[in-house]
């Protein structure tokens, strides 16, 4: 206890984590590794080249979107009118910081000395032509033939309707956006300042004619913090559900034998594990998660079971002895079995700490702290206990008063545990029984495979936050109205290529074609492509003019001209950060071109068309490079079915050989492996069909699973191996004596400890719950029935092996002579 006193102020030094890129992207993915080439070739610095077609990584920015209440059109005076207001109510918004006021005109994101503005904000003039058809506008890019520069209209217009000229008609929505400069650490701290300002100003911003939807990227912080609060509230509620019921099923009539301050003392030392664990991994500086919220559930749930198995062992030593005696007892009995589970499920959470997710490191981290803690409560704290109860039964003290009974205990058994030898037990060695079991065993299996058939991958944004959440209603809209041209994909080519050769430029029409022939990518002339605009130029009257006597076939003409022509004129100076020269820019060591994806309205086809993409660039002749902002979180359902398998197998195999070495025997040991796969297999098949994806929400749970799911097997086994009892039946039954109570008893109070979160509606708290509700009940029904049908079984048929050869032995003998047995000896 003075561990945890010391340990518990590290709670103070906590350091929280909601950085959704850092938690919920893969820091080895292949899209992490091009965003660092992107980020290191292609910068984009927000103080004064800030393009939403060219990002690298999500941008700090306000949003705000806008529907007409009727679902009409927003080309009506009145709408306009109110886009009108509400971007001159933005960009009214200031705030205070050390001392110094800040408006936003400040703080905006710049494309050269201009704040970055909202191109619908264009059409103001022209919002009565383009409703009567007299105005055109094209859609996704509108471009000025003589000046050449465009204007991209996707970013802020949503259910987008065009004539076959792609000339708009209609839209259903517009979204304003204001992005900030985060160009260093000082801005980027006024930059969240100013979201909340923002979020504050605008969320209560109503008009009568329009829907607006306000979203700000701090938002996903602020719902992430939002389940801590709310969880956090339950953490009383559940300890004290678990502390009744330990009381409760830990008394019986017998007043001498019942331990309802047993059942105090578990609840007591899970919970110190759970703030000495906390507190130490905040001395170490480790980050906080808000997934880690779960454990306090997990933990009470499951760390209370040894302390069941420890009571169960102690019912069954000799009432006669002392004390110190029976705790000897105890700790040889179930202490073997005890230390099997801890371990097995400390190294299932330290392998989660090798995958490379952020929120599955630091949830494994907490985790397996809290198992070794909970262990060494369990051990010593617990076992103290135990032994202050032995001294008052020894006593023959009242459990709640302590005054001295007159009459000692005559009951030597408890009876709740003999109903799982003389009942139960009966009932499993029948043959007929042994006969259902594995019926139903198999019929699991079988109805768990239907379920993988069916299951789905990939998590969805919204699955973090609660479903009245503000964000997923911006999801929602999203899908629905800005998912025409979405975003952009860039096309890198990184290699020291010849632009001016007409081969090169053939490969580069080639490899364009091949990417824009796909469903989700915008046709050709869409396509940003400083190379493209640099022929456009030089072949118009302006670049026949200036491009006067250079040969752009010839390679130092065709760099020349491009560095100090094309790329001075105004409209191509975006073009800047799509070519990479060398120091004296004799050579082009990289470029990039920009393609629009289409109509990616779902998860489903983001996660296609990323892996499409990759196919395309990979199968090219040029050295490819593709990426979007967006890549890396469509690649976590790329990465994640690969992962949770790999993970969960190398740990079931790790955990089954640790059982190996804590069980010499080949025989036993195939059993509980059996047991173990297949509860796992059952729990990934009925999460199917519980609607539970694989995601990175439910790869947690799932090693959470993989720990809990040797814990019963381990107990019923060990209790199974060290019993003396020459039968296989009787070796059954004495098993479902010692552990098969204690087995119930964690089962109930590990779905209890989940259940209390089902209330709260938000896909990663309901996982969790579904996960572990599945993977009780599949490793109770593997433990009390299963695992000791098929130990009983494997005896069984071990011994009639043995006894047929024995038999087979003394016939031989008995007809043959002496010297006749001396030859046939070796064959038999």
């Amino acid at each position: 206890m003075l561990l945890s006193f010391a340990l518990s102020s590290g709670l103070t030094k906590i350091i929280v984590s909601r950085d959704t890129n850092y938690l919920f992207v893969s820091q080895s993915g292949r899209s992490q590794q091009d965003k660092k080439f992107m980020k290191t070739w292609y910068p984009l610095n927000t103080s004064y080249n800030f393009d939403f077609k060219r990002l690298n990584e999500k941008p700090k920015a306000g949003y705000l979107m806008i529907k007409p209440s009727d679902d009409g059109s927003i080309f009506r005076d009145h709408v306009f009118e109110k886009i009108i207001i509400l971007d001159k109510m933005v960009k009214n918004i200031s705030i205070e910081y050390e001392g110094k006021r800040y408006t936003y005109e400040e703080l905006c994101a710049r494309n050269g000395k201009e704040c970055v503005e909202n191109t619908v904000m264009k059409l103001v003039p022209y919002v009565h032509g383009i409703a009567s058809g007299e105005h055109s506008v094209k859609y996704p890019v509108d471009m000025n033939t003589v000046t050449y520069y465009r204007t991209y209209y996707a970013v802020n217009l949503g259910r987008v309707k065009t004539d076959k000229r792609r000339n708009i008609l209609d839209a259903k929505a517009a979204r304003l956006m204001y992005p900030l400069d985060i160009s260093n650490k000082f801005k980027y701290k006024i930059a969240v300042e100013w979201e909340r300002m923002f979020l504050k100003s605008m969320i209560n911003v109503t008009f009568p004619d329009i829907t607006i939807e306000v979203f700000v990227t701090s938002s996903l912080d602020d719902e992430l913090k939002r389940i801590t609060e709310s969880v956090l509230k339950l953490c009383p509620v559940v300890f004290v559900v678990i502390l009744i019921y330990s009381i409760l099923i830990n008394m019986s009539f017998d007043c001498v034998r019942s331990k309802p301050w047993l059942g105090v003392s578990a609840c007591i030392s899970a919970s110190l594990a759970l703030v000495t664990s906390f507190g130490f991994v905040s001395y170490c500086g480790v980050e906080y998660a808000d997934i880690n919220i779960a454990l306090p559930f997990l933990i009470l749930g499951i760390e209370v079971d040894d302390a069941y198995v420890l009571i169960a062992a102690w019912r069954r030593t000799n009432p006669e002895d002392g004390v110190q005696k029976r705790l000897e007892n105890v700790y040889s009995d179930a202490a073997v079995s005890i230390t099997i589970t801890s371990i097995t499920t400390f190294l299932s959470f330290c392998i989660g700490i090798t995958t490379p997710y952020a929120v599955i490191k630091l949830f494994s981290f907490y985790a397996a702290t809290a198992v070794f803690f909970a262990f060494v409560y369990q051990i010593t704290f617990f076992g103290g206990c135990l032994a202050l109860s032995g001294f008052r039964e020894q006593k023959n003290l009242h459990p709640l008063t302590f005054h001295t009974l007159t009459e000692k205990s005559k009951q030597n058994e408890v009876a709740i545990m003999k109903i799982f030898r003389d009942y139960l037990g009966d009932i499993l060695v029948l043959q007929k029984t042994k006969l259902i079991v594995l019926v139903i065993f198999v019929s699991n299996l079988v109805v768990s495979g239907l379920g993988l058939r069916t299951l789905k991958e990939g998590m969805e944004f919204s699955d973090v936050f609660y479903s009245d959440s503000e964000i997923i209603k911006g999801f929602g809209s999203y899908y629905k109205y800005f998912t025409q041209y979405p975003f952009a994909v860039s096309i890198v080519i990184n290699d020291v290529l010849d632009y001016s050769d007409p081969k090169v430029q053939n490969l580069i029409d080639e490899m364009i074609f091949n990417f824009t022939s796909h469903p989700n990518v915008a046709s050709q002339d869409l396509v940003i492509s400083w190379l493209k605009y640099y022929k456009i130029i030089a072949q118009s009257p302006i670049g026949m003019v200036t491009l006067r006597g250079y040969n752009l076939s010839e390679k130092t003409d065709f760099l020349d001209g491009l560095n100090r022509i094309f790329l001075n004129f105004q409209p191509a100076k975006v073009f800047r950060g799509d070519i990479v020269f060398n120091e004296d820019k004799t050579e082009i060591v990289s470029s990039r071109f920009l393609l629009v994806a289409k109509d990616v309205n779902s998860r489903t086809v983001e996660n296609k068309l990323l892996e499409d993409l990759r196919k395309i660039a990979d199968s090219s002749p040029l050295p490819l490079l593709v990426y979007s902002y967006l890549f890396p979180f469509f690649e976590e359902t790329l990465l994640i079915r690969s992962l949770t398998f790999q993970v969960g197998w190398v740990t079931a195999l790790l955990l089954v050989g640790i059982f190996f070495l804590f069980l010499p025997s080949l025989k036993y040991s195939l059993c509980v492996a059996v047991a173990i796969v297949s509860s796992l297999f059952c729990t990934v098949g009925y999460m199917s069909l519980w609607a539970v994806k694989i995601d990175m929400l439910s790869t947690i749970v799932l090693i959470v699973s993989v720990g809990f799911s040797i814990n019963y097997p381990a107990h019923i086994s060990f209790a199974y191996i060290v019993n003396k009892s020459k039968c296989g039946d009787e070796r059954l039954k004495e098993s479902l004596y010692g552990v098969g109570w204690p087995i119930l008893q964690g089962t109930v109070s590990t779905i209890v400890a989940v259940a209390i979160l089902s209330y709260q509606y938000s896909y990663i708290i309901l996982t969790f719950f579904k996960i572990i509700t599945i993977i009780s009940v599949q490793v109770c029904f593997h433990s009390m029935f299963v695992l000791p049908v098929t130990l009983s079984v494997s005896d069984t048929l071990s011994t009639d092996y043995f006894a047929d050869k024995f038999t087979k032995k003394k016939e031989i003998k008995n007809n043959y002579k002496e010297e006749d047995i001396v030859k046939l000896t070796p064959l038999i």
